[in-house]
């Protein structure tokens, strides 16, 4: 089924761009603060000076530390090239730009806090140092420039996962919260009262192939909590993410029984719970499996029940079209309005038959026809009382008879019978000159006029079901600047709007749709305006955003 934006969701689609477009600038104004205030853990200076002292020559960290402050520079990079183009793109690309210079904030300020803990003057352990990076009596958490960078992009990836997905965005922080769940446990004792820091040192059991195989896995167990952890933030910037969802958390749980195992089996099982790091650990990869697998069999019943309906919904449709072109007639032409009654004019004498004037009235009776191609030869005309009195005039050169009028050719190719126009040019430059001349044969003289006027009005053909406009359509600037359009819908519409609902709906340039009707110019149209919606979704890389607007709202206006 093909996919397709319903018009009710455009005013939610630039609603959602500009609060796009405020969370963008937030997170970078955000980050600039952090780049001047407050200090860096450790150095005493901003990350400003230190990047300051970098290009002086002055820096004197060791090389990975360097290297650290050359990424910050690229984050720096990546955050004004991600705002600035975030400002030209729609709502979609908004979002993927926020989530690219927040995530990439996010990794660039873990390798600096890396590159500061890896310091081979650090003399500390592990646990003191990330202690004193992140974790303050007072406040809970640390106030210096890494601390609240990493603080504000994680809490920026969770608003835009939410405001980006809605529903998806709160499952995805639940992942996010259960990866973040293996460190809450980090001070627990994981095997021979190591902790969780203990495993990324030089630490050792006893000698032995079940000693050795507990520590490999101990260690791996420890490296797939913070991948873990790392795909866990990815994933909230990912609007399909259920594959990476299964795979990392079918890994992090056979690795945390394992771990179980080996640790069961180097102290013996009944003391596993003295290895209550393990224990736990494990057991919420159990949760995160289970979890997964219940999130992704709910997704996989909600889209087979969303195509469901969709299918159900274009069968109805189907059905109403084929019943409604069953119960209508082959040729069906709409009823025209009754004209007003003139006022009565004064009695003229009977004028004679006029055989110029029933020609030119047989001509209109002729195209209002549908077919052309087996028009009867005209007959010769008899003399009469006219043609007598003008038979001095030169008679007119005999015409070649017209090709057969192609009638789809004319009815889809947006051009509306020119050839019809130019025939009825011709009549009216021929009544203009019998206005001219003077009836000799009668008691009085009267002016011969064969069109217009409040005594005779031709009522216009129609071709199918698309009422003729040939005469509109030559005036100058097309049949839509004539002066007057019988259609509200298409009086709504600029000039480019126009050409553009013509093409779509009334030329058909890109295809035809036997269940949508054709759209009638002045006639009943209410089913077209009620079926469109349904089959919109093969417009939306061509149709515009303003005449999908015009339509939706006209066709609220005629329910």
């Amino acid at each position: 089924m093909t996919s397709m934006e319903m018009p009710e969701n455009v005013p939610a689609k630039k609603k959602g761009k500009v609060l796009q477009t405020v969370l963008s600038l937030l997170i970078f104004a955000g980050f600039v603060v952090f780049l001047f205030v407050p200090k860096l853990a450790g150095y005493g200076t901003s990350l400003f000076q230190q990047l300051l002292d970098l290009f002086k020559g002055n820096f004197t960290g060791y090389n990975l530390a360097k290297i650290s402050l050359y990424a910050v520079i690229g984050m720096y990079a990546v955050l004004l090239i991600c705002t600035v183009a975030g400002l030209f793109v729609h709502r979609r690309g908004a979002a993927a730009f926020n989530f690219i210079k927040t995530f990439v904030a996010v990794a660039v300020m873990a390798f600096f806090a890396y590159a500061y803990i890896s310091d081979p003057a650090q003399t500390a352990p592990l646990f003191d140092q990330l202690k004193a990076l992140f974790y303050d009596e007072k406040t809970y958490l640390a106030i210096n420039a890494v601390s609240l960078s990493l603080a504000v992009g994680v809490l920026a990836m969770i608003v835009l996962s939410i405001v980006t997905y809605k529903g998806k965005g709160v499952v995805k922080l639940v992942y996010l919260l259960l990866a973040a769940g293996f460190f809450a446990v980090a001070t627990f004792k994981f095997v021979e009262g190591y902790t969780f820091f203990d495993l990324f040192g030089d630490f050792t059991l006893n000698t032995g192939t079940v000693g050795n195989v507990t520590r490999i896995v101990l260690l791996v167990f420890g490296y797939a909590m913070l991948a873990n952890l790392a795909l866990a933030l990815l994933a909230m910037a990912m609007p399909h993410s259920g594959g990476l969802d299964i795979v990392r958390a079918a890994a992090m749980f056979l690795i945390g029984i394992a771990a179980l195992i080996f640790v069961g089996i180097y102290g013996g099982f009944a003391n596993l719970f003295s290895s209550l790091g393990t224990v736990i650990t494990a057991g919420i990869a159990l949760v995160q499996l289970i979890y997964t697998v219940i999130v992704l069999c709910v997704g996989h019943k909600m889209r087979v029940n969303r195509e469901a309906e969709e299918k159900a919904l274009a069968a109805a449709a189907e059905k109403a079209a084929e019943a409604e072109s069953a119960a209508k007639p082959a040729e069906e032409v709409p009823v025209q309005p009754a004209e007003a009654p003139l006022p009565e004019a004064a009695e003229e004498p009977v004028q004679e038959s006029n055989p110029d004037a029933d020609k030119a009235n047989a001509a209109f009776e002729e195209a209002a026809s549908f077919s052309f191609d087996d028009a009867p030869e005209e007959p010769a005309q008899t003399e009469s009382a006219y043609d007598s009195a003008i038979r001095d005039e030169a008679e007119p050169a005999p015409q070649a008879e017209e090709p057969a009028f192609d009638f789809e050719k004319a009815k889809y190719d947006g051009n509306f019978n020119r050839q019809y126009a130019d025939f009825v040019a011709q009549e009216e430059a021929r009544a203009k000159q019998q206005q001219q001349q003077t009836y000799y044969g009668g008691a009085q003289q009267q002016q011969q006029t064969y069109y217009g006027g409040a005594q005779q009005q031709q009522q216009q053909p129609y071709f199918g079901q698309q009422p003729y406009y040939g005469a509109q359509q030559n005036a100058p600037g097309g049949y839509y600047s004539a002066g007057f359009i019988p259609d509200a819908f298409i009086s709504s519409l600029t000039p480019a709007e126009r050409d553009e609902f013509d093409r779509l709906f009334i030329s058909r340039i890109y295809g035809d749709n036997k269940r949508l009707p054709a759209y009638r110019i002045g006639g009943d149209n209410r089913e077209f305006f009620t079926k469109i919606f349904v089959f919109m979704g093969r417009y939306r890389n061509v149709i515009s955003d303003g005449l999908l607007e015009k339509i939706y709202s006209y066709s609220n206006s005629i329910r």
